[in-house]
């Protein structure tokens, strides 16, 4: 895409995850002005390795821009943040992350006002301002990639609880599976069973009780979903098995929050035959059943919410220049994914 004369700054969004690091530089009106990406080695996933790269994609990106002042950063990390403190409190998919000052490090780096939280419920805001929950005011995002969660929209607000717990329904412990203390530096029960290592495992149980080729141990989730798709037997075992799982704990939230809207994301859970399996076993229920949908932005879901709270941020500093909160960062050509 072809750059534009910046008048008055940008906006930093990063996304930190188990493997991968993914960044946005957006124009102070949301539009993308240049991206990065890298490889999350073993060796960099400590605080002050992610800390380093994110210095080193923000300077790629600056560098090919037109120069102008940096405003904002936001960063998503994957697992329970206390965002009024700014700290991750646990990232059980990286190493060292218990209790890290993460807004305080970022500021420190960068010198300029940052905001982290949870990167499901950056996608959560992600997908409100520009995704499949545009004008709904009462929705969750579920997330399921390596792990599950859960980010909630009620009344047109981010639900994140006393305490940061909100939402973490990878640790709702389903009947089948013994009960156990919550450890939140480790992965929920939930999770451990339809997270996408959890998916993978079920299906090479499956494929040793019925003699198949070792050539398949090494599928993925999505890839297992893609052959139930077409038709697989044992695929399609394993998408039954998934998506009552997955309906039991979203029949939970339905009871607590009543939402109008679902929205599955993250590598495993915006596949659209899981998102109808799942529509299909929740409408056994007698009560009203929000309707169920693939992210509409996919993998660009927490980039999107994490321009979108450094909009917010502007407009509550300042309220007579920056944009407003409401803009809908354009980051990527949208697509819609319908069940």
């Amino acid at each position: 895409m072809s750059h534009v004369a910046e008048p008055g700054g940008y906006l930093l969004a990063a996304d930190v995850g188990g493997t991968r690091v993914r960044m946005l530089l957006a124009h102070r009106d949301g539009i993308e002005a240049a991206r990065w990406q890298t490889h999350l080695p073993d060796g960099r996933k400590y605080p002050a390795g992610v800390l380093s790269l994110l210095r080193t994609g923000a300077d790629a990106m600056l560098a090919t821009v037109p120069a102008a002042p940096l405003l904002h950063v936001t960063v998503g990390a994957p697992g329970v943040t206390d965002v009024r403190r700014g700290v991750v409190v646990a990232a059980p998919n990286l190493p060292g992350w218990t209790d890290v000052p993460l807004r305080e490090m970022v500021q420190a780096e960068f010198g300029v006002p940052a905001a982290v939280d949870n990167d499901t419920n950056l996608a959560a805001l992600g997908e409100g301002a520009a995704g499949a929950a545009q004008g709904v005011p009462d929705y969750v995002f579920v997330a399921m990639g390596t792990g599950v969660g859960a980010g909630i929209v009620a009344g047109g607000q981010l639900l994140r609880g006393a305490h940061g717990l909100a939402g973490e329904i990878g640790y709702l412990q389903p009947a089948a599976v013994e009960q156990e203390p919550v450890r939140m530096d480790e992965l929920g029960a939930l999770e451990r069973q339809i997270g996408g290592l959890g998916i993978e495992r079920r299906w090479r149980e499956l494929l040793a009780e019925h003699a198949h080729a070792e050539r398949l141990n090494s599928l993925h989730a999505p890839e297992i979903f893609d052959r139930a798709e077409a038709g697989d037997a044992l695929a399609q075992e394993v998408m039954r098995w998934t998506a009552d799982l997955l309906t039991g704990a979203l029949t939970t939230l339905v009871l607590v929050l009543d939402p109008a809207l679902i929205v599955l994301g993250a590598g495993v859970g915006a596949h659209a035959a899981l998102c109808t399996a799942v529509q299909e076993a929740m409408q056994r229920h007698s009560m009203p059943v929000p309707r169920i949908v693939p992210s509409a932005l996919r993998a660009e879901a927490q980039l999107h919410g994490a321009v979108a709270t450094s909009l917010s941020a502007l407009s509550a500093e300042y309220p007579q220049s920056a944009p407003p909160a409401a803009a809908a960062p354009v980051c990527l050509q949208q697509h819609a994914y319908r069940c």
